[in-house]
């Protein structure tokens, strides 16, 4: 079920372009959920300014059922953000990830 939503300031153009399916798969891999479970949405070329900085950057937030803690998050941020910085070329400091933990009752998909 995670739902990730990526806003970067980079162009379409410079993400690379099988990228939504290799993000999908790891985080799959990463979240240990089911890649058909995985919905990755990416908006680019969004004005972002962050610390008072607009050069290139990336927030991605993650929603998920009973998955997100404080013992996990850590390592959750490591390898997205690694992950990240190969694939975009983007520095450390200008990825930042939000995580929020959801109870089932919280989604609703049509049928």
């Amino acid at each position: 079920m995670p739902i990730v939503q990526v806003t970067t300031s980079l162009t379409k153009e410079q993400i690379p372009k099988d990228f939504t399916k290799t993000f999908s798969a790891f985080l799959a891999e990463t979240l240990d959920k089911p890649i058909e479970k995985i919905t990755l949405v990416i908006t680019c070329d969004a004005l972002v300014c962050n610390a008072g900085d607009e050069s290139p950057f990336m927030l991605i937030s993650i929603i998920s059922i009973a998955r997100f803690n404080e013992k996990d998050n850590p390592g959750y941020t490591d390898k997205i953000s690694t992950f990240v910085k190969e694939e975009t070329k983007l520095p450390g400091n200008k990825i930042q990830i939000v995580y929020t933990d959801l109870q089932p009752h919280m989604v609703g998909k049509g049928k």
